[in-house]
């Protein structure tokens, strides 16, 4: 199981650092420590500042960028890295929705990349097309089916959010309460 935790609107999130100080160094720390144990990070935004991207622990711990159109020049600077918008990479002038750019570990210059609408009931159609060629797992994966995972058993607490969240990756029985606490 790997849990994904979706920062929409990171600029948001980032404005909090003077009123929630501690919500910035729990986001450092998942970003550095949660790949370890499957927990990813995803964050997100459309407006894209630099106090909102940092120059800090998070960003370079963001190892796949991915760029779309974007309004201001310098915005490309800000997501894909220093020079990249010198070096031709003009994501301002994106000329088709669904095209961006991206760039990963392992690669000094982005790719070019485009991703098409895919609806439900495209997934359905799909689905149904080709639901009959299956293939037919392997033994070991077949006895898998059957098997329960081992559980972790995380804190009894939640005074240690991170090792909530650490402990998290592999136990179903960790929640946020209404109040956005999370407890085992």
């Amino acid at each position: 199981m790997v849990i994904v935790i979706v920062i929409a609107e990171f600029a948001e999130f980032a404005e909090f650092a003077d009123t929630a100080p501690a919500a910035v160094p729990y986001a450092e720390s998942v970003a550095r420590r949660g790949r370890a144990v499957a927990v990813d990070l995803l964050a997100a935004t459309q407006r894209p500042t630099q106090k909102a991207m940092g120059g800090g622990a998070l960003r370079s711990q963001m190892s796949v960028r991915i760029c779309l159109r974007v309004r201001e020049r310098r915005d490309v600077d800000l997501i894909l890295d220093k020079g990249m918008l010198s070096a031709g990479w003009h994501a301002h002038t994106i000329d088709a929705p669904g095209k961006f750019y991206v760039l990963a570990d392992g690669h000094n210059q982005p790719r070019r990349a485009r991703a098409y609408l895919v609806t439900d009931d495209d997934v359905r159609e799909t689905a149904a097309r080709y639901a009959d060629q299956r293939p037919d797992l392997d033994p070991l994966s077949r006895d898998a089916i059957d098997q329960q995972p081992l559980a972790i058993d995380p804190p009894k607490t939640a005074s240690d959010p991170e090792q909530i969240l650490l402990t998290a990756a592999a136990s179903e029985s960790v929640s946020i309460n209404q109040s956005g606490r999370m407890r085992a």
